[in-house]
């Protein structure tokens, strides 16, 4: 048997994924099925080798290098940062007065947007810009409701929870984003919605589910992330608002009525809820 191969090319095309083979030339006489066999076995082997390569290119875990940028930037810059279960880190600078908001709230902020290297990407004037939370990237929605109205600090935020592998203006794929930010001003109210509840069309509030008076009670904080302790609640009127406070206390609320379904159980409050919905009530 006589084996002869000739020159083998491979070009890789990143985006089509193409494999060019230019020459192949295997002879083994009175073999001819054989040939196409091994042939095609060599050609799938090739391309399954290629294609890995590319597909661990493309979807690398960028997982533990943000973490690692980001704790370099934080031990550089001598920061008392907070991480989250999302790999969020976050540094409270000015403890606010005011209210904390949560997914739902429109906020104001004043904010500076920089890259790992100290390069500003974007940047409010100090009057700030109002958004819903619903509208922004996943460690904006996060990590604002951390700070109280009138707070000031800076969120560093993994690529995972900003924007990914897309490039985004001047900000390139995977990139780490870091803010220095004021919260402003938080809207609460929602005009003209149907309450959770009751179902009737009010001005609504947001309940927290788990109450911001147990927040850092001990037994709440080890059940509870932060972000889930201020992200957690449903947007009510103020009757079924004040009603809930009424009827159960926040220990309970926070271990044995923490959803709306649990809500709705408490005999009390949904009697109070039927009857509420029977009765015709102008909005403030």
């Amino acid at each position: 048997m006589k084996l002869k191969i000739g020159i083998l090319h491979v070009n890789l095309v990143q985006k089509m994924k193409l494999i060019i083979i230019n020459t192949i030339d295997m002879v083994v006489p009175g073999k001819g099925s054989r040939l196409f066999m091994i042939t095609k076995v060599f050609h799938l082997f090739i391309l399954s080798v290629v294609l890995s390569f590319l597909g661990c290119s493309k979807n690398k875990d960028y997982t533990q290098i943000d973490d690692e940028i980001i704790q370099q930037y934080i031990s550089d810059n001598n920061l008392n940062a907070t991480s989250t279960s999302s790999g969020l880190y976050y540094v409270i600078e000015t403890t606010g007065n005011g209210v904390f908001p949560n997914i739902y709230s429109t906020v104001t902020v004043a904010y500076t947007g920089i890259l790992a290297d100290g390069t500003v990407f974007d940047q409010s004037s100090s009057a700030g810009i109002s958004f819903p939370l619903t509208n922004v990237i996943q460690g904006w929605q996060e990590g604002i409701p951390l700070f109280s109205e009138g707070g000031t600090g800076k969120l560093l935020i993994p690529s995972a929870l900003g924007y990914g592998n897309r490039s985004v203006g001047n900000i390139p794929e995977n990139s780490v984003l870091i803010f220095d930010v004021e919260l402003i001003g938080v809207n609460w109210w929602v005009l003209m919605n149907l309450c959770k509840l009751c179902e009737r069309q009010q001005k609504l509030t947001f309940h927290h589910l788990i109450p911001r008076k147990n927040h850092k009670i001990k037994y709440i904080q080890k059940r509870f992330s932060a972000i889930d302790l201020n992200k957690y609640g449903i947007m009510i009127c103020n009757d079924c608002h004040k009603m809930i406070h009424k009827l159960i206390p926040h220990k309970q609320l926070a271990l044995e009525f923490n959803n709306k379904e649990k809500l709705l159980s408490h005999k009390e409050l949904a009697k109070f809820i039927s009857w509420v919905k029977s009765q015709t009530k102008k909005v403030k």
